[in-house]
C-alpha cells in the first residue's frame, strides 16, 4: 500500500525536465500525438473546458485529480494490485481486432496508446530510480517489461525513497506522487482505448438506435 503523501510546499527551483504526462524522450514530439500531459502552468481560463486534471494541495497533501476518469490520489490503493490489473487490461486491449485503427484522425489507435504507456512507464521508472538513488533499470520496451519494472519499484521503495523529490516538474513532486501519476496515466488510457473501440463499433455497425448527450 502506498503511504500517504506529506508534501506541502512547491519547489519553484526544480528543473522542468518534462511538461506533460508522457515525459517525452529527446527528440521532436510526434505531430499526430494527442495532448496527453499535465497542462503547462496557464491561467485558469486558458484550460480547455472539456476536462481538467492536475495536482492540488488538499488538506496539506499533494494529490493528483481528474474530473474525466475520476482518478483521486487521496484514495488508499494497493499499488501492486492496481498496476498489475491495469497492465493486464492494456495487454488485452492491445490484442483487440481494431487495435491498429484510429477512431478519429487525431486520436491514437489502441496500440499507439499502449506504446505511449510503455514509454511513460520507462520515463517514470527512470525518474523515480534517479530520485531514490537506485540503480537505473534496463530500457522498457514492452508491457511486460513495464509491469515488472513498476512492480519492482513499488515493492522495493523505503519510506524515505517514497518522499524523495523527482526532477520532472518545475514544482515539487515526490516519487510517491510521480508513481500515482503513472497509475493515473495508465488507467486513464485504458478508458481512452475502450472508448475508441466503442466509437469504431458504433460507426461500423448497422444503426438500430442512438442516444447522444
Amino acid at each position: 500500500m502506498l503511504p500517504a503523501s506529506r508534501e506541502r510546499t512547491p519547489n519553484s527551483n526544480a528543473p522542468h525536465a518534462a511538461k506533460c504526462r508522457n515525459w517525452e524522450k529527446d527528440g521532436p514530439r510526434r505531430d499526430d500525438a494527442p495532448h496527453c500531459g499535465l497542462p503547462e502552468l496557464l491561467p485558469r481560463g486558458a484550460y480547455p473546458a472539456v476536462m481538467s486534471y492536475g495536482l492540488r494541495d488538499v488538506d496539506g497533501v499533494r494529490v493528483e485529480l481528474c474530473d474525466e476518469c475520476g482518478f483521486d490520489g487521496r484514495e488508499p490503493r494497493d499499488l501492486l494490485t492496481a498496476f498489475a490489473g491495469t497492465y493486464a487490461s492494456l495487454e488485452q486491449l492491445a490484442g483487440h481486432p481494431d487495435g491498429g485503427r484510429r477512431p478519429e484522425t487525431d486520436t491514437w489507435s489502441g496500440r499507439e496508446y499502449v506504446e505511449h504507456c510503455v514509454d511513460g512507464a520507462d520515463q517514470t521508472v527512470a525518474m523515480c530510480n534517479r530520485a531514490a538513488g537506485r540503480p537505473a533499470a534496463e530500457r522498457l520496451v514492452s508491457l511486460s517489461d513495464a509491469a515488472a519494472a513498476t512492480a519492482a519499484l513499488v515493492r522495493q521503495m523505503s519510506e524515505a525513497q517514497w518522499d524523495a523529490a523527482t526532477d520532472g516538474w518545475p514544482f515539487e513532486v515526490s516519487v510517491r506522487v510521480a508513481t500515482l501519476h503513472l497509475l493515473h496515466d495508465l488507467e486513464h488510457h485504458v478508458w481512452d482505448v475502450r472508448r475508441g473501440y466503442a466509437k469504431l463499433a458504433l460507426a461500423d455497425g448497422i444503426e438500430v438506435a442512438t442516444s447522444s448527450r
